[in-house]
């Protein structure tokens, strides 16, 4: 499973809130600073989302483009990168629903094998554990886990994503982890 990217590091340099105004003033480089702080990590959160290789780039442009046309109803006390998460999940979803595929598409483009861990067979093994482990998960969960865990996201944000509360995501995302660790070990247990 590709390793999505992780959220965007700290900033150095101008705030989002400030690249925000800057834009808002007409200014070129405030909607480049956007873009080239929080591009890497909606490519990966799309892709989580199952997303089809072929379509992340113009769901990412569509992404942008819907963000930057409301840049208005941003509220700078939020972080940027939960309201365009918000944004980018809401365009996929609503793009399956506008093809009526939505299963079709979640269930015939997986996510892409990791093709950055070169390990011997072990490894491959713990892999594909893995990757099955995470395909059993529903949609929600699997979106939890990313943002969690791959994206590094606080609950905080996450509830804001995912329109949920914050203590049932954390209590979701724990027994999350629990039924892994148990199914991982059932795994273990057969492969000895």
């Amino acid at each position: 499973m590709e390793a999505p990217a992780r959220s965007s590091p700290p900033p150095s340099g101008p705030s989002d809130a400030d690249l925000v105004r800057r834009a808002l003033e007409g200014a070129r480089d405030g909607y480049a600073g956007l873009v080239d702080r929080h591009l890497p990590s909606l490519v990966g959160f799309l892709r989580y989302l199952n997303a089809p290789p072929p379509l992340v780039d113009d769901l990412v442009q569509e992404t942008f483009t819907k963000a930057f046309k409301h840049l208005r109803d941003y509220d700078p006390r939020r972080p940027f990168t939960t309201w365009l998460f918000s944004i980018g999940k809401n365009t996929f979803y609503d793009h399956c629903r506008k093809h009526h595929r939505e299963q079709k598409m979640l269930e015939a483009h997986p996510p892409a094998p990791d093709t950055s861990f070169e390990g011997v067979e072990e490894g491959v093994v713990k892999r594909r554990t893995l990757e099955e482990l995470l395909a059993s998960l529903n949609e929600q969960e699997r979106m939890l886990i990313q943002l969690r865990i791959y994206q590094d996201l606080p609950f905080a944000e996450i509830a804001q994503i995912m329109g949920d509360s914050e203590g049932a995501l954390r209590v979701r995302f724990h027994r999350i982890l629990k039924t892994l660790r148990a199914a991982a070990s059932k795994e273990g247990n057969h492969a000895a």
